[in-house]
């Protein structure tokens, strides 16, 4: 009896286990991860946020000239919240909230604080989820 109790519930892992490793991604992977690319980006950490483009962006834009486009912007982003997305099938469509500074033209005039909302597009591939940018920058 005992036996066939470990017999079965053997095969009631490896069921499970199987199950999980044929499981699709989920859609909110795609949110989840867009907020991970944009918490490293504005921790500065431009090799972790440039592993987030999809692969084919990688082979293109250079991670060197992508660092070098990131810390020449005379905007700071200061915050970024994934705050929806919409999903059809292994493309995902994912809203940001990003709060930003602009340092005003005028010498001694300070700066401005404002808020945007950006749509970016995550595709999976592969069980993995990766930022599409619209263009090469």
């Amino acid at each position: 009896m005992n036996s066939t109790l470990r017999t079965i519930t053997s095969i009631a892992l490896l069921a499970m286990l199987g199950a999980c490793a044929t499981t699709p991604p989920m859609p909110d992977d795609a949110q989840a991860r867009a907020q991970q690319r944009w918490d490293a980006q504005l921790a500065g950490d431009f090799d972790t946020a440039y592993a987030y483009f999809s692969p084919g962006y990688r082979a293109a834009f250079a991670l060197d000239a992508y660092e070098a486009q990131m810390r020449a912007r005379t905007v700071r982003w200061v915050g970024a919240t994934a705050v929806d997305q919409e999903c059809e099938g292994t493309v995902c469509k994912v809203r940001i909230s990003i709060e930003y500074d602009v340092d005003l033209a005028t010498r001694g005039a300070g700066s401005i604080t404002s808020v945007t909302s950006v749509v970016e597009r995550w595709i999976e591939s592969d069980g993995t989820w990766y930022l599409v940018p619209d263009r090469l920058r």
